[in-house]
C-alpha cells in the first residue's frame, strides 16, 4: 500500500493545510478518512464507493488510482452503482460514451430517491470539455443539468448562416 507508513491520525486537522507536497495530499487524505468514518456513523453502516469508466485507457488508469484513494480513505469498494458514493469518469472522444453518460446520469434520479444521502461525481475530460456541467439537488432529487456551450455555440453559429 501506498501510504502504509503515513500516520494519519497523528496530522493535526485543526491546523490550516500545509503548503508543500505531500503533506498537503496526507492533509486532506486524513481529513477525507475522518469525514468518511463521521457519515458512516451516520449511516450505521460502512460506506461503498464505485468507479465508472467511460471511454479511454487512461481514464481506466485513473479509474483505478481513484479506487486506490476511495480505499484509502475509508470507503469499501463495490462493483455497484447502488454504492453511496458513485464517481463516473468520464471520456468526450467519442459520442458513444457521451451519451451513455448522459443515460447514467438521468439513472442518478432513481439512485437518488432510494439514498438521499448519496454522493455522485463526474471527473474526467467531459467535466473539462463542457464548461457549465453542474449538478445539484431539489426535493431530494438529483437534477443533473448539462449547459453544453460548445453544442449551443455550434447551433447558433448554424443558425447565422
Amino acid at each position: 500500500m501506498m501510504y502504509e507508513n503515513i500516520d494519519f491520525n497523528s496530522i493535526d486537522l485543526t491546523q490550516e493545510p500545509p503548503v508543500s507536497e505531500p503533506e498537503r495530499q496526507y492533509y486532506f487524505i486524513a481529513k477525507c478518512r475522518q469525514y468518511v468514518k463521521e457519515q458512516e456513523e451516520l449511516a450505521g453502516h460502512p460506506l461503498t464507493a464505485d468507479v465508472v469508466t467511460f471511454g479511454c485507457q487512461m481514464n481506466a488508469r485513473d479509474s483505478e488510482k481513484l479506487s486506490g484513494i476511495l480505499e484509502q480513505v475509508g470507503y469499501t469498494l463495490s462493483d455497484s452503482e447502488e454504492a453511496d458514493f458513485v464517481i463516473y469518469n468520464t471520456c468526450t472522444v467519442r459520442d458513444n460514451a457521451n451519451q451513455r453518460v448522459y443515460g447514467r446520469l438521468g439513472f442518478c434520479n432513481s439512485m437518488k430517491r432510494k439514498n438521499p444521502h448519496k454522493k455522485i461525481a463526474l471527473c474526467g475530460c467531459m467535466t473539462v470539455s463542457y464548461t457549465h456541467l453542474r449538478a445539484h439537488e431539489t426535493d431530494s432529487y438529483l437534477v443533473c443539468r448539462l449547459l453544453l456551450e460548445k453544442k449551443k455555440k455550434k447551433i447558433l453559429k448554424k443558425k447565422k448562416r
